[in-house]
């Protein structure tokens, strides 16, 4: 049949009038408008029920969309049947106020919705954590259940587009938060400092409700994180060797590094290793001097001529090189006779030679004593004597003179005890002389000095009388005659 029509009976059920929704009876209640105390369940029933029968389905509808159109309609009346009969019981007590019959109505309003509400056609979905849910910033009780809001499309309760409903709340899915009223935003799980939630050596990057990671180059994704590649070993399992020829690989974190062994420099691929001509160098194997050099990889070798020996040369630390190289032979060491009793051995490169000691004369193989003195090759000091000793010489200072011989210094013998003069003393290069003032003479000593008799010779030139004093004489008149002023003269 087209058209299904529910007959309920007038006495203690409520039923629904032609033009007058199950919400709208409900809403009447919430908005105060059976306040008085007298006015009863019964006389509710009677305004809201006419004695005539209410067709809950129009138009054609198959058995099954019937049966949900009925069974919807009946679940409406009964809860609004409920939260009458609170509404009335809370009215019969004058005393209490308004806002305590605002909070007995939520809660037995909320205790009746024993069914999911289908006005808003949503489901309940099972959350895998703690959801974020919307709460009232009114002080006022709401029409509807939790944090739900009145849609209005349906002139019902339920929860906005983009929300779940998680039992009379409604919730953010997994992977948003509430922000506002009744809006969710994606939470990025990737914000803020340190590793994230991708962990080390991972980036982290945000999507809707979610986030994805991806490991770092070098890395890959494993149980707990990225963990580093080791390209040096995967090579010998794939055949792919990241360091080329001699080059030798060394893993590092997130990457690898490829090193040469001696004998090679780093391409710039940074992964091959290319030889070094180590002959190309000027000084590699003494060249300048005869010798061959010979370039190997890695390596070289040198072909050395008559005074040189191939020898490998001396180990820096406790790395000793692998090639060898052109040594000069020491023949002073290793024949120590090769020269003359008095000949010297001094080494060159690639040969020898020998030099006559100081004090001898020769090639160098054969040597004699040279008479420095004799030559002239001495260093004797002018006032001084060269003495020849075999193989040398020796240099003594004459007297009055003091130093080593090579150089010396006069002695002015004046200068102690006057040098013995009884006078005067004059020093004089290498010696000294003693000097008598006037009117004495020197004696034979050479030190000591006697007075001259002046008047022994011609009378001391007196005219009369001569008398001798010490270092001088004095001229007199005979009687009757007087000394002239020249005194010699008599008159």
């Amino acid at each position: 049949m087209c058209s299904l029509e529910l007959w309920v009976q007038s006495r203690g059920t409520i039923q629904q009038p032609a033009g007058l929704s199950a919400a709208a009876v409900v809403w009447d209640l919430w908005n105060g408008k059976f306040r008085d105390p007298e006015q009863d369940v019964e006389s509710l029933l009677q305004r809201t029920a006419p004695p005539h029968t209410t067709e809950l389905s129009r138009g054609c509808m198959n058995p099954h969309q019937e049966k949900v159109q009925v069974m919807t309609h009946l679940w409406i009346l009964l809860s609004a049947l409920l939260l009458a009969s609170s509404v009335a019981e809370l009215l019969s007590s004058p005393e209490e106020n308004e806002n305590e019959v605002l909070k007995h109505t939520e809660a037995e309003f909320t205790k009746s919705q024993v069914i999911e509400n289908s006005i808003g056609n949503l489901s309940e979905p099972t959350p895998s954590h703690t959801p974020t849910t919307f709460s009232s910033s009114s002080s006022l009780v709401l029409p509807c259940p939790g944090n739900q809001v009145m849609l209005e499309s349906s002139a019902g309760c339920g929860c906005p587009s983009g929300t779940v409903k998680f039992g009379d709340n409604c919730t953010c899915p997994v992977g948003f938060t509430l922000e506002g009223a009744a809006e969710c935003k994606d939470v990025d799980e990737c914000e803020g400092e340190g590793p994230g939630p991708c962990g080390l050596h991972a980036s982290c990057t945000n999507t809707p409700g979610s986030y994805s990671c991806s490991c770092l180059r070098g890395y890959l994704m494993g149980a707990g994180g990225c963990h580093d590649i080791d390209e040096c070993a995967l090579a010998a399992v794939t055949g792919l060797q990241a360091c080329q020829g001699e080059a030798e690989c060394k893993n590092t974190p997130g990457s690898f590094t490829c090193s040469c062994p001696a004998g090679y420099v780093m391409a710039l691929n940074g992964q091959t290793c290319v030889d070094v001509d180590e002959c190309s160098f000027e000084e590699q194997c003494r060249r300048e001097l005869g010798n061959v050099c010979v370039n190997t990889p890695g390596s070289f070798i040198c072909q050395c001529q008559l005074g040189f020996r191939a020898e490998a040369p001396a180990c820096v630390g406790p790395v000793c090189p692998d090639y060898t190289v052109c040594q000069d032979v020491d023949e002073c060491t290793e024949s120590p006779s090769v020269c003359d009793g008095q000949g010297v051995c001094e080494n060159t490169l690639g040969s020898y030679k020998c030099v006559c000691r100081p004090g001898y004369r020769g090639n160098g193989t054969h040597c004699e004593d040279e008479n420095e003195c004799a030559s002239g090759g001495h260093g004797c000091d002018t006032n001084a004597r060269c003495g020849n000793i075999i193989g040398s010489y020796f240099c003594q200072c004459y007297q009055g003179f003091n130093g080593d011989g090579h150089s010396c210094f006069d002695v002015d013998e004046c200068a102690v005890n006057n040098g013995h003069c009884e006078h005067n003393c004059i020093n004089e290069p290498g010696g000294y002389s003693c000097q008598c003032a006037s009117g004495y003479q020197l004696d034979q000593d050479g030190h000591n000095c006697t007075d001259v008799d002046e008047c022994l010779a011609l009378n001391g030139t007196c005219e009369h009388i001569c008398d001798n004093t010490l270092g001088s004489f004095q001229c007199s008149c005979r009687p009757g005659y007087q000394l002239h002023i020249d005194d010699h003269t008599c008159v």
